[in-house]
């Protein structure tokens, strides 16, 4: 990513961005983790306001990565089941998916859409979020890298079904600035 990529606040729902989102989960995930209805998925995130929706395009303009995220009282009941432990505190935003493009998932991408979902939460008065990670590609280190105040709570086999083990963590909504 170069200075010209940018940081898009989506707050409305938009075919052409659905569609495009549709085609990144595709690349950017395992088939087993592939949503089942994803046009209605994308809709409902981008329709709700007080849903954080962070887009990153390149410079060309193209989609080069996506977060969704929820405030934690709102998704908390339909995650309990895969994560019982999980509380429905208010005070907290819950990123539901980050997704890049491959290639995208350690470098300048995901860290750009982390730092503009921090910088919009915390305009929007949430000063912590939680997220479940995957930790079989690194995400879950990364992302404790990369906030502060960063600590895994526990961590969850087979997470939603995914056959995958992920790290349920919570952080502060800032990031760590660059060493050096």
């Amino acid at each position: 990513m170069n200075h010209r990529s940018r940081i898009e606040i989506v707050s409305r729902c938009r075919p052409d961005l659905i569609a495009e989102l549709v085609a990144m989960q595709q690349s950017a995930f395992p088939p087993r983790m592939q949503f089942g209805n994803p046009e209605q998925y994308y809709a409902e995130g981008l329709a709700d306001a007080a849903n954080i929706n962070v887009l990153l395009r390149s410079p060309d303009g193209a989609l080069a990565g996506y977060l969704l995220a929820i405030p934690q009282d709102r998704v908390c009941a339909e995650l309990q089941q895969w994560d019982p432990e999980m509380p429905g505190d208010p005070a907290n935003i819950y990123v539901d998916l980050i997704q890049t493009l491959p290639g995208g998932r350690r470098g300048t991408a995901l860290k750009a859409l982390v730092i503009g979902f921090c910088q919009e939460a915390r305009r929007r008065g949430f000063a912590r979020l939680s997220a479940h990670v995957r930790t079989s590609i690194g995400l879950d280190s990364f992302v404790r890298n990369v906030l502060v105040d960063c600590r895994c709570l526990r961590h969850l086999d087979d997470w939603y079904g995914s056959g995958e083990t992920f790290a349920f963590i919570e952080a502060r909504t800032l990031w760590r600035p660059p060493k050096g």
